[in-house]
This record gives C-alpha cells, sequence and structure tokens, in this order.
C-alpha cells in the first residue's frame, strides 16, 4: 500500500495487471476463513478497494499497463464495488468509482447503470460526506458519454441531469406538503422529469414516515448543490427561473404556515422545515456564485426572500442564555446574503430593506445578560409573605426534583453555543456597510454606531467570563471590523464615533490576549488614519537649479533686445488679461529686467505682470510656499529694489527649484 504510490513505471507496466486482478478477486470473495470473520473482513475489504484505486490511478502514467486496462476490467470493478455490502467500506467503494470515472471516462460510459445503482443506494444515507460522494458520481456520470463536437452534448447531459433533479425535489415537495396551503404558484409539470431513484418505503410511524421524506429531500439538496460548485470541462448551461421556482416554493412555506393546519404530520415538519431552509440557502448562495453579475434579474425576487426568512425565523426578546433558535438557519443565511452582496457590489439593492437586516443582526450580536436582583429594606408584613411564596417555591421544587430530575441537576448559562452565529451577523454587517452603507439611512447608522459602540466598551478580557459572548476571539475579531467598517462608509449626516474608535483599538492593540487580534487592530488603525490626514497631491515643479538659471539668464537677454534697454512693461491683450486677472499662469510667463543698476518697474495694477514661457516639467510642489515666495500683489512703493542681475536670479532659483 505504502508501495504503489511511488512504484517505477517499469515495475507498473510488469505487474500492475496481476496487482489489480488480485485485489479485484479479494474484494469479490464472500467466504473467508473463520479468522477473518467480522472485522477482518471490513479491513481486507477496505485496503484492497484502496489498492484498486491506487493501482487505476497510477495506470495513466505507465503506457503498457494502460493498454491491458479494458472495458471488461473496468465493469467488473464497478460490478463488484456494486456487491460489496460489507460495514464502514461506502467511502472506499465511492472513492474507487470515483477514481475509475476520472482516469477512463470513456470506458466507464457504457456502465451507467451500474454507476447509477451504486449512488442511489445512499440516497437515503444521514451521512452528508458520503450523499456527496454520490452527487460526484452522478456528476462524473455526465462526462463519461461523448461530448460531440465543442462538446455541445456534455453541456445538454448537463441542462437535462440538472432539470431532473429539480423535478425529484418537486416530486418530494408534493409528497411533504401535502396539507400544508401553498401561497407560491406551481408550474403544473414541474415534476414531469425527475431521476429514477428507488421507491421510498414510508413507515407507518408519522414521526418516521416524515424524517425519511425529509432526508431525501435534504440529501437531493446536497446533490443539486454540488453539480453547480462543482467544476465542468464544458460550461453549465443552466435554466435559472427553474431554479429560484423550486428555491421559493421551499422558502415561502415555514413554520407559521404550517401550524395553521395543526396536525400531527404538520406539527412533525414545523420542527424540520429550519434544515431545508439551511440547504435551499446554501443552493441560492451556489447559484449566485455560478450566474455572478446575471443575478441583477433576479434581485428584487432574492431581497423579498431574504426579507421574510429574517422575520419568521426571529427570535427578537429571547434572550435565554443558550444556544437560540433556528442558529443554523441563520448561519446559511448570513453566508448566501454575504456572498450575494460581494457580486453585486453597489447594485444589490439591500439597502430597501436595511432596516429588517440591521434589527437581526443587533439581536444575533446582543450578549446574555442575567437577571440582577436587587435587595431593599422591605417592611416585616412584605418579608413574611416574600418568606411564605419562597417556601411554597422550594416545597414545589423538591417535589419536582423528586419526580422527574436528580437533585445535582445544575442548569449552565451561556452564549458558547451563538459563537458561530455572532460571527456570521459581524461579517455579514461588515458587508452590508461596505456594500450598502452609503445609501441607508443616517438614523440606521446612529443605531450601529451606538450598538458596536457599546459592545465595544464592554469587552474588558480581564472581567469578561468564559461563558461571554465576546470572550471568542472570532467574535472580537470581527467586531473591531466591523467598527472600522462604520468609520471608513460614514454618512454625512451622521458623523462617526472617530475619537472613541481609536481609543479602543489602540487599547485592543495592548491588551488584547490574541496577537491575530492586536495586529488587525493595527492595521485598522492605519486605515483609519488615511482618513483623518489624507495624501495631498499638488503639482510640483521639478527642475535642476543649473537648467532654471541659465533659462532665467537666456530671458533676461530677450528681453532686453526686445524693450531695447527701455523700462517700459509690456501689456496683455484684452483676451489674455481676461483670463489671467486672479492667477498668474507660471507655464507663460515674461519677466521684464533692467541693467544691473536700474530696478523692475510694476504696473499699479494687479496681476499684469508680463513674463515670457518657459518649458517646465511639472510634478508636485508646496502650493503655500509658492504664493508667498512670488508676492505679486505687493504694493509698490514697498517693493523692493534689485539692483543686481545675479540676486533675482538666485531668488527665482529659490522658489522654483525643489530642495
Amino acid at each position: 500500500m505504502h508501495y504503489l504510490p511511488g512504484c517505477s513505471v517499469d515495475v507498473l507496466n510488469e505487474r500492475g495487471l496481476v496487482w489489480l486482478n488480485a485485489s479485484i478477486k479479494t474484494c469479490g470473495q464472500k467466504h473467508l476463513p473463520n479468522c477473518l470473520i467480522g472485522n477482518g473482513l471490513d479491513v481486507i475489504l477496505m485496503l484492497s478497494l484502496f489498492i484498486t484505486g491506487i493501482l487505476i490511478e497510477r495506470s495513466v502514467d505507465a503506457s503498457e499497463f494502460m493498454k491491458q486496462i479494458n472495458h471488461s476490467l473496468l465493469q467488473k470493478i464497478l460490478e463488484t464495488a456494486y456487491n460489496t455490502t460489507a460495514n464502514n467500506v461506502e467511502y472506499k467503494v465511492i472513492n474507487c468509482i470515483i477514481q475509475c470515472m476520472l482516469s477512463y471516462p470513456g470506458l466507464c460510459g457504457p456502465s451507467k447503470n451500474v454507476v447509477e445503482k451504486i449512488a442511489f443506494k445512499y440516497i437515503d444515507s444521514t451521512s452528508t460526506e458520503l450523499v456527496r460522494g454520490a452527487a460526484l458520481m452522478l456528476f462524473l456520470m455526465q462526462l463519461t458519454r461523448s461530448g460531440g463536437e465543442a462538446k455541445i452534448l456534455h453541456k445538454k447531459y448537463f441542462t437535462e441531469y440538472s432539470e431532473q433533479i429539480i423535478g425529484s425535489i418537486h416530486q418530494c415537495f408534493n409528497e411533504l406538503f401535502t396539507n400544508v396551503e401553498e401561497s407560491f404558484e406551481i408550474e403544473p409539470n414541474c415534476d414531469e422529469t425527475k431521476l429514477k431513484l428507488p421507491e421510498l418505503i414510508l413507515s407507518n410511524d408519522p414521526v418516521i414516515k416524515v424524517a425519511q421524506m425529509t432526508q431525501r429531500i435534504l440529501n437531493l439538496m446536497i446533490i443539486f448543490k454540488e453539480i453547480l460548485i462543482s467544476p465542468y470541462n464544458a460550461g453549465k448551461v443552466v435554466r435559472p427561473h427553474k431554479i429560484f421556482g423550486m428555491i421559493r416554493r421551499g422558502l415561502d412555506v415555514n413554520q407559521h404556515i404550517t401550524l395553521k393546519n395543526q396536525i400531527m404530520d404538520n406539527i412533525l415538519l414545523s420542527s424540520l422545515i429550519p434544515q431545508i431552509h439551511a440547504h435551499l440557502f446554501g443552493i441560492l448562495g451556489a447559484l449566485v456564485v455560478l450566474l455572478q453579475k446575471n443575478t441583477r434579474t433576479f434581485c428584487k425576487d432574492i431581497i423579498l426572500i431574504y426579507e421574510s426568512s429574517l422575520k419568521w425565523s426571529s427570535t427578537r426578546g429571547k434572550n435565554l442564555g443558550c444556544k437560540k433558535l433556528y442558529s443554523d438557519l441563520r448561519v446559511m443565511l448570513y453566508d448566501s446574503l454575504i456572498q450575494y452582496c460581494k457580486i453585486l457590489e453597489k447594485g444589490s439593492l439591500l439597502e430597501n430593506i436595511g432596516e429588517v437586516v440591521v434589527a437581526n443582526i443587533i439581536e444575533d450580536t446582543i450578549p446574555y445578560k442575567p437577571k440582577i436582583v436587587l435587595q431593599n429594606s422591605f417592611s416585616k408584613k412584605v418579608k413574611k409573605k416574600v418568606k411564605k411564596i419562597q417556601s411554597d417555591n422550594s416545597n414545589l421544587e423538591e417535589t419536582s426534583k423528586n419526580k422527574f430530575f436528580s437533585s445535582s441537576h445544575t442548569w449552565e448559562q451561556t452564549d458558547e453555543p451563538n459563537y458561530k452565529l455572532c460571527v456570521s451577523a459581524l461579517r455579514m454587517l461588515s458587508v452590508f456597510i461596505h456594500v450598502s452603507g452609503y445609501n441607508i439611512k443616517p438614523t440606521l447608522h446612529r443605531i450601529l454606531q451606538q450598538h458596536i459602540l457599546q459592545l465595544c466598551l464592554q469587552i474588558d478580557i480581564k472581567t469578561l467570563d468564559k461563558t461571554h459572548l465576546y470572550y471568542s476571539d472570532s467574535c472580537r475579531y470581527f467586531l473591531y471590523d466591523t467598527l472600522s467598517a462604520l468609520i471608513c462608509n460614514a454618512h454625512h449626516l451622521a458623523p462617526p464615533p472617530l475619537q472613541y474608535t481609536i481609543k479602543i483599538l489602540t487599547n485592543a492593540c495592548i491588551t488584547d490576549p490574541s496577537s491575530v487580534i492586536r495586529q488587525k487592530c493595527q492595521e485598522l488603525i492605519k486605515s483609519i488614519e488615511k482618513i483623518v490626514n489624507p495624501q495631498r497631491t499638488i503639482p510640483h515643479i521639478k527642475m535642476s537649479k543649473e537648467e532654471l538659471n541659465s533659462a532665467i539668464k537666456l530671458l533676461c537677454n530677450d528681453e532686453d533686445e526686445d524693450t531695447d534697454n527701455s523700462n517700459e512693461i509690456i501689456y496683455l491683450n484684452e483676451d489674455e488679461q481676461k483670463n489671467n486677472e486672479k492667477s498668474v499662469n507660471l507655464n507663460e510667463c515674461i519677466l521684464s529686467v533692467d541693467e544691473p543698476n536700474n530696478s523692475l518697474k510694476y504696473d499699479k495694477a494687479l496681476n499684469n505682470i508680463i513674463t515670457n514661457s518657459i518649458n517646465l516639467c511639472t510634478d508636485t510642489i508646496d502650493q503655500k510656499n509658492l504664493v508667498t515666495e512670488l508676492d505679486l500683489e505687493y504694493p509698490p512703493e514697498k517693493r523692493l529694489k534689485k539692483n543686481n542681475e545675479d540676486l533675482l536670479v538666485d531668488e527665482l532659483v529659490e522658489t522654483f527649484v525643489d530642495e
């Protein structure tokens, strides 16, 4: 077993077929020695199936061994696996068949019926892993048949297979919802195409009967989700309207509707409805990932689905200090909603149900608070009444304990089972703020700010109990992430609590025992600093000192020749003067310079200084220094006179050159 994965190709070409026949023969044996009966048989079958799978996988690398494997040999392997009835070998059987279909899809094509029989053996299994293995077998079976030109037939097979699963789910819904008034309009022939599933033998016991039908529906949903998320070598052609119809039909039936007709079947069904809804939300998330931006067509329907599910599964006001109702369902709901928001982003339309989402998230992130009894100074009459009530209650408790419970029975109130729900709710809140924070009401921003700040201020690891909701590292991690999202996506009418946030994050960087959380808080502080002190990008003149010095000297010489040693100032044209009334264009400047002994003359009109054009390379410069150094609007009687041309050149160089 350890030798085969690293065995050389020459040895496989020589002995591979012999080993494969021996392992197949061992798998098909039904009568073994007495010493191997029991657990020994299971071990031998598991090893034989495992070796068969390894040999099939390695045969692809050995050309001679690969030529010796034909359809009859693979059919023998599949039939042997189907006839295996030993316990605890189901996983090895599925892995062996999947390996045969991956390595030799064409040779397994004629054995389609055998593969279907093996997969349908686990259609009513309670093991999720076995059902996923069966789903992968049925999925790969679509690739064993010929694909045709450009794999058109493979696309056709996938579409037909998905429609058959949808029809089978509708058929199960018809049997399960016989006594329920459905509000969703069903297509007349929705269960016309369906899988050839084995007949479900229902029990006479109503509890077992409802459990059997529910288990088959859940397994079919697992199979359908696997085909949506598994990779396919051809394009997946799906019918989204049919899939959404199946999802809406299942999600429209909730506990409130089933309990309108309070019969035994409906009462039992209401207890299993959350499991059905959780799997349907898994399918919805997988479908959204598959459709990507094409999900926009169904945005309104999806929003209505989420809104109704959040409302009926709400546990508002039931803070019991134990695992909350519908927690698994709400975790799946939040996960699918996160996928939906990440794919559609600003176009998710989630702001339409913002109030419902915020109210439910706040409900799922509030920690348990035990009731506090205040002891006051009562009068004697009140004390006597209290004593009588307490004595009566103690007698009732003693009698109930003697009848139903032992004397050592205690009830511990804790939030540990709600860690996963709290993490999902906080992740959903962070994504919701990033996606729809710009478009929700400022009152919701204030409510969220108040709620998150209160939770952060209550966190003190030294005083927190181990049963507290935010004793978990993952809950604190996403709580701080949500606080940062409120700062980065604030509303202009609801300014964020920036000062409190920085204090909370800096305190967490120092005192939190988790290194991951401390590092996360440091990153969040850096991101907030960019909001407080944003980087400025202002035009900056980049030019060497020598180039600017020579350009100004050349400019002065040209000015002397043009003005014939006169001190007259050249005025702009009327059009140019209007464009430059308020500011001077640095790219079109002409400096008028006199002889070294003479000074510059300025016009009384502001901002009418004439400058020749200088071609400058611009990057970034401090704008404030530029204005103060030029000092163009200074009064003429107080302007400094420059008697030397070199002094003027040095001053201008210091102004424009980047230190």
